[in-house]
């Protein structure tokens, strides 16, 4: 029986190493954060781009998410897309509920 208390009183440990999520700071004078983090216009045009398309071709926010992130190439990128990613989440929910607003005022 002593065992089996062991067993569930176990602590689960993870390991933390941040050495990976550490970002790179390029101009610290540049006025916009992506130019701060070293992506260009073109990139951030593109990484904005790849935002609307996990949005709009996967069917929940986490795989949409996966799809985005997977396409970045470095932790600059993930950040600049994650904040992308959830402005255009948001105004996608914002015009999805205005529209079943409208909608259901052509209803009544």
């Amino acid at each position: 029986m002593k065992r089996l208390g062991n067993l569930f009183k176990k602590k689960k440990t993870y390991e933390t190493s941040h050495e990976g999520f550490k970002l790179c700071i390029i101009n610290d004078d540049a006025e916009y954060l992506h130019t701060k983090l070293g992506i260009t216009e073109e990139r951030i045009s593109e990484l904005s781009d790849i935002c609307v398309q996990g949005i709009s071709n996967s069917t929940d926010t986490i795989t949409a998410l996966e799809t985005v992130l997977s396409k970045c190439k470095h932790i600059n990128e993930v950040t600049v897309c994650i904040m992308l990613f959830g402005k255009l989440y948001n105004d996608m929910l914002e015009r999805m509920n205005m529209y079943n607003l409208f909608k259901s005022m052509q209803d009544d």
